[in-house]
């Protein structure tokens, strides 16, 4: 459902959009840099800390933050 609305929605959008399907699992369990992914990474619902590097940050926007890059690379941009 959500896809089929995000295509609608680029598909009338007034400059060009591409929507990239991205694999979502365990994007909140991976920092984005050292590309360490763990259960135990996730200290809470909210918290990332990631055992190979110390990077804490709020697990939704790193999740983010993982699908924009995995987008990114699919597009060469």
């Amino acid at each position: 459902m959500f896809r089929k609305r995000l295509t609608d929605r680029a598909t009338a959008a007034t400059v060009p959009v591409e929507v990239v399907p991205t694999n979502p699992e365990f994007t909140s369990l991976s920092y984005p840099d050292c590309g360490y992914t763990a259960d135990d990474n996730r200290k809470s619902q909210a918290v990332l800390v990631c055992h190979s590097c110390n990077y804490r940050a709020n697990a939704d926007i790193n999740a983010a933050i993982n699908i924009l890059a995995d987008g990114l690379s699919v597009t060469g941009r």
